[in-house]
């Protein structure tokens, strides 16, 4: 890996979120790992992309799915409205601490969803994660 990937976390526990940031730091070469504890202040974000912070490589958007206000299912349901030149910059996964088959089904048929993993997100994740990025460079 030799370019420097960017992540975005999303899930309601901070100290989840920071556990995360920990690992992708220690484990992969990640430049920049944004998080977040909204899905929508997330979404308000990415949906303002900057074309001039452009990056060989999609950045990685780590989103949970059981958060109050906003799912990570409406979150998704959203960002698929998002213009796709937006949204080929970004690879979303989903962390959840669900095991429940629905939820792994659902994201498997979300055209949006690039992947699913369960917490905690350990080295072999992460290495999995970063070298899938490698096959979808933009």
């Amino acid at each position: 890996m030799s370019e420097l990937h960017k992540a975005i976390i999303i899930d309601d526990d901070s100290v989840n979120n920071r556990i995360v940031e920990m690992s992708l730091s220690r484990y992969g070469a990640l430049a920049d790992v944004k998080s977040y504890t909204s899905a929508i202040e997330a979404l308000k974000d990415i949906s303002i992309f900057d074309f001039k912070d452009f990056s060989k490589f999609p950045t990685i958007i780590l989103l949970d799915i059981n958060m109050p206000i906003m799912s990570g299912w409406e979150f998704l349901n959203a960002y698929d409205k998002l213009d796709d030149e937006i949204k080929k910059h970004y690879a979303v996964y989903m962390l959840s601490s669900s095991i429940d088959w629905n939820d792994i089904e659902m994201s498997k048929n979300n055209s949006n969803v690039c992947g699913y993993f369960v917490k905690p997100l350990l080295q072999d994740k992460i290495m999995s994660l970063l070298n899938s990025l490698e096959e979808i460079e933009l």
